[in-house]
């Protein structure tokens, strides 16, 4: 349009935010701002008994730790009631609505509008050339004039966001597809009230990993909690940016900045989008590692305990655990499941955990003597390495363990020093606890 973008975001404060929420924001907000639009916040909380106290602030606050903002509300319709009056008041005045039946409270009378009858056919910026007739409104009694109103004092929302677009000079009306069915009736609304008609997109479905509409009952998790699991706000936004866009090449981890620059509606997708818990993941990773180091170690060794902290072995440990974490919360599960304990106590576990099983060992007869004989030799190579580091470790015992099978002796040094099925490789082990540790860990297994 020829005048300045604007755009709407007009959510009720009835809940938490799902990615399906807070989408339709960032795909108007990337539209306006690539566009040097504005964004307008609006709450639709005319129905008192549907919303929830704070829950205005708590989302306005999401959108704030994603880095999102508007240029202009927020609005509340339950502050507007006399402009929609005024509104009703002037197309009664004008006959382009008209009083009807009593409502079933016995409040007042129904405010019905006059319905033409015709198929009502716009462009859709996403869908493309769309068509409902209107004649499809009839109700049950056959009276396809729908009702806009319960009373003067009690607009539907079908009026009361239509006056919102109208007197604020919403320019694009961006939502997403299950709305579709109700653009007819806002834009005869529309047309009553004398307004433009604003562009209508409607964005594609978001469904869960089962392929059904992700919702409250299937898989939506509250964007809250996504934070407090420890996802980024940059990656969150990243992702919730994919979900139904993309800019039509290969990348897929974007900053703010890159998101703005590359949004465009032609690129907005027509089917649905599926979201993936193990793809918002990998966007997480990926933005971690944008991250300083310095800092990325700074967040690991504060989630880490007390007896962690003041070891002197944790710093050596902070790129390891760096490698096996996807978001922060991934640190309390390892912790949980005490993946790292064994650098900061001696290993607890049976004498069998040593013989490897028969796939590692490939057809080769293998018993504890036969283990106890390879703890020894990996014991005297390494008393041998002067300096204790990863390439070094690894070089003293590699042409052994090629010899005699790498899968069985690499697996019995791993688990002399570590007590598990699963760790990191012996040579990383052994680098981080140190020579001495290394052989004392070695020794003790071999006497098990």
């Amino acid at each position: 349009m020829a005048h300045e973008i604007k755009v709407r975001f007009p959510p009720s404060p009835t809940g938490e935010w799902h990615f399906g929420n807070v989408r339709t924001f960032v795909f108007n907000y990337l539209f306006a701002k690539k566009n040097q639009g504005e964004i307008v916040l609006r709450f639709e909380d005319t129905d008192s008994a549907r919303n929830k106290p704070g829950a205005d602030l708590s989302q306005i606050e999401i959108l704030k730790t994603l880095g999102l903002d508007f240029d202009e509300g927020p609005y509340y319709q339950s502050q507007r009631k006399e402009i929609y009056k005024k509104e009703l008041q002037r197309l009664l005045a004008e006959g382009k609505i008209y009083e009807a039946e009593e409502n079933q409270a016995g409040t007042g009378k129904i405010i019905r509008i006059k319905n033409p009858e015709r198929d009502v056919v716009w462009i859709d910026l996403i869908k493309g050339k769309t068509k409902i007739s209107s004649t499809s409104f009839k109700d049950e009694k056959g009276n396809s004039d729908f009702i806009i109103a319960r009373s003067i004092d009690d607009p539907l929302y079908h009026f009361t966001v239509v006056v919102d677009d109208f007197l604020m000079g919403i320019t694009h009306v961006l939502r997403g597809e299950d709305h579709v069915t109700s653009t007819p009736r806002q834009i005869i609304i529309l047309e009553a009230l004398g307004s433009e008609i604003p562009l209508y997109g409607h964005f594609p479905t978001i469904l869960g990993e089962n392929k059904k509409k992700l919702g409250k009952r299937n898989g939506a998790v509250p964007v809250r909690e996504y934070l407090e699991q420890g996802f980024l706000p940059e990656a969150l936004l990243n992702a919730i940016s994919l979900l139904g866009w993309n800019p039509g090449d290969e990348q897929e981890i974007f900053t703010k900045a890159e998101l703005i620059e590359k949004f465009s509606l032609e690129k907005v997708q027509h089917h649905p989008a599926v979201f993936y818990g193990d793809k918002l993941d990998f966007i997480n990773k990926e933005h971690l590692r944008k991250l300083p180091l310095e800092e990325v170690f700074l967040e690991i060794l504060k989630r880490l305990p007390e007896k962690m902290q003041s070891n002197k072995l944790v710093k050596k440990i902070l790129p390891l655990i760096f490698e096996r974490i996807s978001k922060w919360g991934d640190i309390n599960t390892l912790l949980s499941n005490k993946e790292f304990d064994f650098f900061f106590e001696e290993p607890a576990y049976q004498k069998e955990l040593l013989i490897c099983d028969e796939r590692m060992r490939k057809g080769v007869a293998l018993d504890h003597e036969k283990v106890v004989e390879h703890l020894k030799e990996i014991s005297k190579l390494l008393s041998d390495v002067s300096d204790f580091n990863y390439e070094k470790i690894k070089e003293s015992v590699w042409e052994y363990a090629s010899k005699e099978g790498r899968g069985i002796v690499l697996w019995a040094f791993r688990v002399s020093l570590s007590g598990k099925e699963k760790s990191p490789d012996p040579f990383l082990i052994s680098e981080i606890l140190g020579k001495e540790e290394t052989l004392k860990r070695i020794d003790d297994a071999t006497k098990l």
